[in-house]
């Protein structure tokens, strides 16, 4: 009599079973205690608020994510008749994360709502590190959201946002600026400290997760990618996005469809070149969209089309 022995069935992947919000929000938290997932409508109130931005209708920049300080989110909540989510962290700032909805939970897996969601997080912390770096070099107290002061502290705190421009240089921060504003990241004339702390988040982002579009995104970097690069970690600080992963977060180098998380952004390089015709039609493609204003697309299409040639699938 011959026995037969059943083989253990396999584990199943844990980044790849559906996730609930409980889950990522553990997830998350688990990072970064003072992480907040937010309804959308009350995170673009939120920031409407903050940035003074009337009527409530008007589209806010980087809607995904907002650092406040957690009076001032009570404050507002308070003001609003609204109720104060449950489990508030009681950091003195919170990292507030644009909720995803049931749909958006049920029809994805685990592994690539977190890669989006890590990278969100990753985006916020830099920001908000970006600003306590130069407020502290200021001699300020960096408050969530930067401070906004007038004489004498003003003027220290643009000496430290100065440093940082003349740093990256003229051509690279303008280029930054018309690139965040395209991308929805800031509004039209926001004041340079901005767009530093936001340019430090995207290219945090970029190099971490997608660091062969980082020169695509930001072309002007490219004359100094290594010097801009140490000059943001300095701020956001050194392994931010390492420190900051979610358990069971997949590896940012395997491909996944990123969307929503920085842009539309395929992550990887593909393993087989591609054809010059193909590769033609991603470069007329990447033109198109430079032309309509969709520079991030644009450049996720010119890294895929140069990533498709035979030089780049040569290890």
């Amino acid at each position: 009599m011959t026995l037969q022995v059943e083989a253990p069935a396999a584990r199943p992947d844990p980044a790849a079973r559906p996730f609930d919000l409980d889950a990522l929000e553990a997830a998350l938290r688990a990072a970064e205690p003072n992480v907040v997932l937010v309804p959308p409508w009350l995170l673009r109130a939120v920031i409407a608020r903050a940035l003074k931005i009337l009527p409530g209708g008007i589209r806010v920049p980087d809607e995904q994510l907002f650092v406040v300080g957690r009076d001032r989110f009570i404050r507002f909540v308070e003001d609003q008749e609204l109720p104060t989510p449950a489990d508030l962290p009681p950091g003195l700032t919170l990292y507030l994360l644009e909720r995803p909805d049931g749909d958006d939970l049920r029809d994805g897996v685990a592994g690539a709502v977190l890669l989006r969601y890590w990278r969100l997080l990753v985006r916020a912390k830099a920001e908000a590190n970006a600003r306590a770096a130069i407020a502290a070099e200021a001699g300020l107290e960096g408050g969530a959201g930067g401070p906004i002061l007038a004489g004498r502290e003003s003027a220290r705190l643009w000496t430290a946002v100065r440093r940082r421009l003349d740093g990256i240089g003229s051509d690279a921060i303008n280029e930054a600026r018309h690139v965040l504003r395209r991308e929805g990241r800031v509004l039209d004339g926001v004041p340079d400290l901005d767009v530093y702390a936001k340019f430090a988040a995207a290219v945090t982002d970029l190099r971490h997760f997608a660091p062969g579009e980082l020169r695509y995104t930001f072309t002007a970097v490219a004359d100094d990618p290594d010097g801009v690069i140490a000059l943001v970690e300095r701020d956001v600080g050194p392994g931010l996005a390492s420190a900051l992963r979610p358990i069971a977060a997949p590896d940012p180098f395997v491909t996944h469809a990123a969307s929503g998380a920085g842009a539309s952004l395929s992550l990887g390089r593909p393993t087989a070149p591609i054809g010059e015709a193909k590769r033609a039609a991603l470069a007329a493609a990447a033109d198109r969209a430079a032309r309509l204003g969709n520079d991030v697309r644009a450049a996720a299409l010119r890294f895929a089309a140069d990533a498709g040639s035979p030089d780049a699938a040569t290890p």
